[in-house]
Formats: C-alpha cells, sequence, structure tokens
C-alpha cells in the first residue's frame, strides 16, 4: 500500500526527462488495486489518467520487487477498445529503494512506451513514498460497468474515469480539482465510506459503485 508522487523519469539510461517536472503525478495503490493520474501543471490537462490492478513478486536481488501493473482502464487507449475486466495494456517494473533515501524514495526501472518517441523503451523512475500513519483507511472501488475507479487512502483521493479524472486532499468539496469531463453523479466525489458500517468487499454501493478493497493499516 503506498501513496506515491513521481520525482524523475530517463529513458534509455539518459538524464532525467526535464518534462516530468511539467507534469503532476500521484498514484493511489492498495492491495491489489491502484489509480494513477497524471495532469500538467500549466493547463490541468490530463497527461494520463489510468487504474487497475497490480501484481508483485520478490524480485532476483535482495530488496527488489518485480511489480506488473494490468491497466483495466486508460486515457490513452480509445474509449470503444475498454471491456469491462480485460486489460487494455499492462506495464512492468521491478521496485527496490533509492539509494539517496532508502526510507522515502523507491526507484522503478523496467520497459514501457515512450509516449515522446511511440516505442518501448528502458526507463527508471523516482517515487517519493509519503508516510501512512496507523489504522488508515483504505478504500478501493470499481464502477458497476468497469469504467471508471476510485482510490481512498485516508484523506487523499483519486477518481478516474474514461475522458475524465479527478483528485481531492480532504475530506469535504474544498480541495477536489476536476480534469477532463466528468459524467455527473456517476463520476464517485459524493461517495463517502465508513468501515464502521460493517460493509465488506464485492458488496455494491449506491451510484453502481462495488467495493474492490476496504481494510485500514
Amino acid at each position: 500500500m503506498s501513496i506515491s508522487s513521481l520525482v524523475s523519469i530517463s529513458w534509455r539510461g539518459c538524464e532525467p526527462d526535464p518534462k516530468a517536472a511539467e507534469t503532476d503525478v500521484l498514484v493511489l495503490t492498495g492491495h491489489s488495486y491502484f489509480v494513477d493520474l497524471r495532469v500538467r501543471r500549466g493547463t490541468k490537462a490530463i497527461d494520463w489518467a489510468f487504474a487497475g490492478t497490480r501484481t508483485s513478486q520478490p524480485g532476483d536481488h535482495e530488496g527488489e520487487t518485480l511489480c506488473t501493473w494490468s491497466h483495466l482502464i486508460s486515457s490513452r487507449v480509445a474509449a470503444e477498445a475498454h471491456t469491462r475486466g480485460h486489460p487494455v495494456a499492462s506495464d512492468s517494473g521491478v521496485n527496490s529503494p533509492h539509494l539517496d533515501d532508502p526510507s522515502s524514495l523507491t526507484l522503478e526501472r523496467g520497459r514501457m512506451l515512450n509516449p515522446a518517441t511511440g516505442v518501448i523503451e528502458e526507463y527508471a523512475e523516482v517515487w517519493r513514498d509519503y508516510e501512512v500513519s496507523e489504522r488508515t483507511l483504505v478504500v478501493f472501488l470499481e464502477r458497476g460497468d468497469g469504467k471508471a475507479f476510485i482510490g481512498m487512502i485516508g484523506k487523499r483521493r483519486i477518481g478516474v474515469g474514461i475522458g475524465w479524472a479527478w483528485r481531492a486532499d480532504d475530506e469535504g468539496d474544498n480541495g477536489i480539482w476536476s480534469f477532463g469531463k466528468t459524467d455527473g453523479s456517476e463520476d464517485g466525489k459524493d461517495v463517502v465510506i465508513h468501515d464502521s458500517e460493517g460493509l465488506k468487499e464485492g458488496e455494491g454501493l449506491q451510484g453502481g459503485w462495488i467495493i474492490r478493497e476496504l481494510w485500514r493499516t
């Protein structure tokens, strides 16, 4: 489980791409689900918004974790190509503690599509992981049609759908930023979860949302 922001990305062993600094990236990751929102700082346009499932296993070396992200929805894939439950894309990388700051920085290395070249290339990303206090509520929801996901870790929330996304940093309406064209009440901004209500994973909520993860740290 993690709350992470992108610090830098390098392609093919070169120096960090300066364009990465122009993008605000926040990722919420649970046991199995994740939501990833990347927004251009100047225009607030969606650079990339995607969500899906993640699997992990030990890497070849001590301290390494091999992760695979299956994108169930993605802003870089045509809407008509999305089919519920079937990934539209996937990528894999090896995560390890960054030597500069092992406690809060993660180095991710792998291969994926470079949007600037249209070619699959080796990459190295540096991620900053934020501390999460004990007993923090973690929730991941999928809309019944499979075309939208919400991740919640404490006060951090991200909603991602096909053609739209939103992000919130607190529990109220203040601090919610919308990107792209939302589809009104179906975007899930008004969803509130309390684990004291006896809800369980797999149960449905008002608005057509399904609980995929519900637990506390």
